[in-house]
């Protein structure tokens, strides 16, 4: 396989600590890939560079081939790379079709597109809230495209959040979190939707989650951090043995990776 996200040597400081201290990995393209590690290791972190909404202070990020660790956000979700947050940002006294459709480039946001070009403009607006409304059809909140977006529940909006990312056709996607606040109900057919668009779009994810049961199940490929850097990386069964790994989370060697199958520690 061939790695769609080059991550090398990240180095980031916050107030003189290291938040993130040389971390390498690599996603193949097509793959589901885990990201987990204790609380403070530097997960979002890496996250926030890769995505360019911050800038390593050292490394490199290369997606595609071509280097994105010095472009902004909005640059590298253009080449195709987009992310989720852990606390969703839908606008709450908007309507979740109007949320969707925003996430979507609109020509008439130019005045001389408005002026010069009318006919155009509204043929846009139309292809995008059909693509909204398929999008929201894909995350099956299609029943609430009129409702608005302030009255979903946390569930509903973890899937507004990740059609909206959709909304841009990417070749990767960032989930920070994706189970955080979502009922179990909702949780598995987000994994869900994960799995089907890897497997009919070949979409590559990169998930951050805390529930290592959710990671090893849906993950063909699991990298640890810990302290800012990337201790381990391997499929799930070799991660879940591995001693670094049990350490990092129970601070203890040799203690039973048991308790690693559950939620992660603090």
């Amino acid at each position: 396989m061939t790695a769609l996200l080059e991550v090398r040597d990240i180095v980031k400081h916050y107030d003189g600590i290291a938040a993130v201290s040389g971390a390498t990995l690599d996603v193949e393209k097509g793959s589901i890939t885990g990201l987990i590690g204790p609380n403070g290791a530097g997960k979002t972190t890496l996250f926030n560079i890769v995505s360019g909404f911050q800038r390593p202070e050292q490394g490199l990020v290369s997606f595609g081939g071509a280097r994105i660790d010095h472009q902004s956000a909005d640059r590298v979700a253009r080449a195709g790379l987009v992310r989720t947050f852990q606390e969703t940002k839908a606008l709450t006294k908007m309507t979740v079709l109007d949320n969707m459709m925003l996430a979507a480039p609109h020509p008439g946001e130019r005045l001389t597109s408005l002026v010069l070009r009318p006919r155009r403009v509204r043929q846009r607006e139309r292809e995008v809230e059909a693509k909204a409304r398929e999008m929201l059809g894909v995350v099956q909140l299609e029943d609430h495209a009129d409702q608005y977006a302030g009255t979903l529940s946390g569930g509903q909006r973890k899937l507004l959040e990740f059609g909206r990312a959709l909304m841009v056709e990417p070749k990767m996607v960032l989930l920070d979190e994706p189970m955080a606040g979502v009922n179990p109900t909702l949780g598995l057919e987000l994994l869900d939707l994960v799995r089907k668009l890897r497997d009919s779009r070949g979409t590559t994810f990169l998930l951050i989650e805390h529930n290592l049961e959710v990671v090893m199940g849906v993950c063909e490929l699991i990298h640890v951090m810990n302290e800012g850097a990337v201790i381990a990386s391997g499929p799930p069964a070799a991660v879940r043995s591995n001693p670094q790994v049990i350490d990092a989370y129970l601070g203890t060697r040799g203690a039973s990776v048991a308790p690693i199958s559950g939620e992660a520690a603090p």
